[in-house]
């Protein structure tokens, strides 16, 4: 996507302060995009707060057939070492 980067747009945090998940955040055409990566060889359990998204949303996780629940822009996922996951949010 080539909409510009919506600074401070999510907040993520990880189960092992040691293994930072790094993320960047678009909007485009109502719909908003977490990008995120875990940065280091190790699995952790990322917690992501993502702003101006409706109380209750769904994470579609591209590419993998999957979806998280997201409330009040909050929402948990794991990662494997050097895991990426895309996030489609409406």
């Amino acid at each position: 996507i080539n909409s510009p980067t919506v600074h401070f747009g999510t907040e993520a945090s990880s189960s092992k302060p040691e293994i930072p998940v790094a993320t960047m955040t678009k909007r485009y055409n109502g719909e908003t995009y977490v990008f995120a990566v875990c940065m280091r060889n190790g699995a952790v359990r990322a917690s992501f707060l993502v702003s101006a998204l409706p109380e209750q949303a769904t994470a579609v996780v591209l590419g993998e057939e999957r979806s998280i629940d997201v409330v009040d822009g909050a929402f948990e996922d794991d990662f494997m070492p050097y895991d990426v996951h895309l996030y489609r949010i409406r």
